[in-house]
């Protein structure tokens, strides 16, 4: 890639928030100017400059706030918001927890602020999960009667407020949208400690319990959609939540080791066996790798866990073998030509695996989409997804 960054994962994530601009929430000079401040590969000053950038946007907002300019106001809280959540993406969690979760509730603060003041009806809910619940935001059609209903997950490491720009695509198509933090993503286990697991629907079960109680939901339309991770999670959901209508994979994932069903088994219990030598092996090379030492920290996050070797063998169970056949509604898997290989086979894999009503979709680079999830080609994107979605539930 090489846009901003000459490291590519420092690049990736740059792009990541500059491709929010369209839906307002970042401004293009104030990505370039950040980034033109970074160390490239210093992900100190990754934190501190764009915590600079979020605090300087923020506090205007303010300003705008006090008198009375409220749509300046919700602009800049939202550009804000998504600025902190780009400069607490490569914080060392397990020696920075207090100023991460400070960073952490400023965004989601900002975003809050942002939709109050904001154009479109979006209501912070929280959604009755186990001991504990589950934080999200409703997103409310414009439409008279019952209307479809997207629910919308993230993956590994993105955020709710993330996802603002399909939840305001759906509002501009007539359609309602839930978009919420389940275990292990954003707030749910940066302030509440909810780790991830491999089984996802026990957070869509009540997903869908909630929305379901809201008089403007088509309990007949309701489409789940899942990015990144969530390719793994919603599938895994669709099999079982049985109200699910339609389900998108945005990165499609059939098994998240991407191992090889002959010998996965065995490589889990080679590690089990050997995790003294894998973890003095990968704290070697996560000194080497910006990626990799991200990878390690944010999954000691999300699992809870202290190793690597436990790390991995977290994902022992995120596996759909034996899930794929048990899934009844249309499906959307969803591969990018610029995505790693391993991340495109295993999409094709579970297209391949499926045998309900699929459909796949490649983004290519000729596009501009073929990055993973489709980042800086977010509209675009929407079209295809959503386009998929209004032909496919029309038949319902």
């Amino acid at each position: 890639m090489g846009f901003l960054f000459k490291n590519k994962h420092f690049d990736y994530q740059a792009l990541r928030t500059l491709g929010t601009t369209p839906v307002g929430q970042a401004d293009i000079s104030e990505v370039t100017a950040t980034s033109q401040k970074i160390k490239n590969g210093s992900c100190s000053s990754w934190c501190t400059e764009w915590e600079k950038t979020a605090d300087r946007v923020r506090k205007f907002g303010e300003e705008c706030l006090k008198e009375g300019l409220e749509t300046s106001a919700s602009e800049s809280f939202l550009r804000a918001s998504n600025y902190y959540r780009t400069a607490e993406f490569y914080l060392n969690y397990g020696s920075n927890k207090e100023y991460m979760d400070k960073i952490n509730t400023l965004s989601t603060q900002c975003f809050n602020l942002a939709i109050k003041y904001g154009p479109y009806h979006i209501e912070p809910v929280e959604i009755p999960f186990e001991w504990i619940s589950l934080p999200g935001h409703f997103y409310h059609a414009d439409t008279k009667g019952p209307a479809p209903t997207i629910i919308v997950i993230s993956g590994n490491d993105g955020t709710k407020e993330e996802l603002y720009a399909i939840g305001i695509a759906a509002i501009k198509r007539g359609m309602n949208c839930l978009a919420f933090d389940g275990p292990g993503q954003g707030e749910s286990i940066r302030r509440r400690n909810i780790p991830f697991r491999y089984n996802y629907e026990t957070a869509i079960f009540p997903a869908v319990d909630f929305v379901l109680k809201d008089l403007s939901v088509d309990h007949d339309r309701i489409i789940l959609w899942g990015e990144s991770l969530g390719g793994y999670f919603a599938p895994r959901a669709a099999a079982f939540e049985k109200r699910i209508s339609a389900c998108i994979a945005n990165g499609g994932l059939y098994d998240c080791l991407s191992l090889n069903p002959k010998k996965r088994e065995a490589t889990l219990n080679k590690i089990h066996k050997h995790a003294t030598t894998f973890n003095l092996i990968s704290r070697m090379l996560m000194k080497m790798s910006v990626a990799l030492d991200w990878r390690f920290r944010h999954g000691f996050l999300t699992f809870g866990v202290d190793t690597p070797a436990e790390y991995v063998l977290s994902y022992k169970n995120f596996c759909l073998d034996g899930v794929t056949s048990k899934i009844s509604c249309p499906v959307l898997v969803i591969g990018n030509e610029s995505d790693k290989k391993a991340w495109n086979t295993q999409s094709k894999i579970l297209y391949d695996k499926l045998e309900c009503p699929k459909d796949y979709l490649f983004f290519t680079n000729n596009e501009g989409a073929g990055y993973h999830c489709q980042v800086g080609c977010r509209i675009y994107a929407n079209d295809r997804i959503f386009n998929w979605i209004e032909k496919t539930i029309a038949t319902i």
